[in-house]
């Protein structure tokens, strides 16, 4: 099959984040989503990409997940490995999404977005925390490093002592733990830059969570390196939008650039 510079740049995306669907492809590359869905059966009778079928809620429809096939994976040496339908890969592509938006929002303008999606994280590193997605912005030799949080909704916010169960309280302190001792080296390897420290997003589901979690921020970050918002806000505003607050600093409409 002859490739197209386009399907070449497809097939990298997929090779990074896993697993793609049409819908996050058209978004990143500002395609046509039939344009998309008949590159996606080339690419797959060509032998480069298989898929999954995820379960819809709508009667008769369901979305396409693309992975690289074993060979393709082997050219661009990464680990091949078929979506397992799962509450977990659920969350992934929720995951996936959030990435695939941030990155589309700086697409073509004066600040350089690079991301790197969970699964690299757990395949490559011994890391005290993994954070749900990751990614940096660069810009006249400048970069920040912003490590994503994206609440489910079920995880339990705060367990009452000596609990060991893990739990959103938790894993700050871990963040608090892993910001004072400034631990980035992972991320400088990944990237090719040297930060000197880096921002927590959290992305709570609804505001009456939001609160709650405020309170256990404002109570271990004593620096004010995390910040919170709400996926609804995010999804209507937009990450450049001053819509995050600052509990450890008690400031509020906050942007990230």
């Amino acid at each position: 099959m002859r490739l197209q510079e386009r399907d070449k740049q497809i097939l990298s995306f997929i090779a990074r984040f896993h697993c793609l669907s049409s819908g996050h492809i058209s978004e990143l590359f500002g395609m046509h989503i039939k344009a998309v869905q008949r590159r996606m059966r080339k690419l797959v009778s060509g032998g480069l990409l298989s898929f999954v079928m995820l379960p819809s809620v709508n009667v008769g429809k369901s979305a396409h997940l693309f992975y690289l096939t074993e060979d393709c994976a082997k050219s661009f040496g990464v680990r091949y490995s078929k979506p397992r339908i799962s509450l977990k890969l659920g969350h992934q592509q929720e995951n996936i999404k959030t990435l695939v938006d941030i990155y589309s929002q700086f697409k073509g303008g004066d600040v350089e977005c690079e991301v790197m999606p969970e699964h690299i994280l757990r395949e490559r590193y011994q890391l005290k925390i993994i954070p749900d997605g990751v990614f940096v912005l660069k810009r006249n030799n400048k970069h920040a490093l912003f490590l994503l949080e994206i609440c489910s909704g079920t995880e339990i916010i705060s367990s009452p002592a000596p609990s060991y169960n893990e739990d959103i309280e938790k894993k700050f302190l871990k963040y608090v733990s892993m910001f004072q001792e400034n631990e980035t080296k992972e991320y400088e390897e990944w990237f090719s830059c040297n930060f000197t420290r880096f921002r927590v997003l959290f992305i709570a589901n609804n505001t009456a969570r939001l609160k709650s979690i405020s309170r256990i921020i404002s109570s271990v970050d004593r620096d004010g390196f995390i910040w919170i918002t709400t996926m609804p806000q995010l999804i209507q505003s937009g990450i450049k939008a001053n819509i995050w607050s600052v509990p450890g600093a008690g400031e509020t409409g906050k942007a990230i650039i």
